[in-house]
C-alpha cells in the first residue's frame, strides 16, 4: 500500500516537473531575445564598443590584482586583531556569565 502511494506521488511529481519545464522553455528564449535587443539599443545609444581596448584591459587587470592584494592584507590584519582580542585576558571564557549574575 505504501509502495503504491509512493509510486503515485513520484509519477505526479514527474508530470509536474515536465509541465514546468515545458512552460518555461519558451519564456527563456523570449527573455534572451529581449535582453539582446535591449543591449544592442544601449550600445547604439551610448556608442559602447563591442570589444574593450587592450591597454584598458591591462590597466583594469592590474587594478583588480592590486585591489585583491589590498583586501587580503586587510583581512589578515583584521584576523590578527580578532585573535588578539579572543586570547587576551580581558575576554575570558566566563565573559557572558559575569553579565548573567
Amino acid at each position: 500500500m505504501i509502495q503504491l502511494i509512493a509510486s503515485i506521488l513520484f509519477g505526479i511529481s514527474i508530470i509536474g516537473m515536465a509541465f514546468l519545464l515545458a512552460k518555461t522553455k519558451g519564456e527563456g528564449v523570449k527573455k534572451r531575445e529581449r535582453k539582446k535587443a535591449r543591449v544592442s539599443k544601449l550600445r547604439e545609444k551610448y556608442k559602447i564598443p563591442q570589444k574593450i581596448p587592450f591597454q584598458f584591459n591591462n590597466l583594469l587587470k592590474k587594478f583588480l590584482i592590486r585591489l585583491k592584494i589590498f583586501l587580503l592584507k586587510c583581512e589578515n590584519k583584521i584576523d590578527a586583531w580578532l585573535r588578539q582580542v579572543s586570547h587576551s585576558k580581558k575576554f575570558n571564557d566566563d565573559y557572558w556569565e559575569r553579565f548573567k549574575k
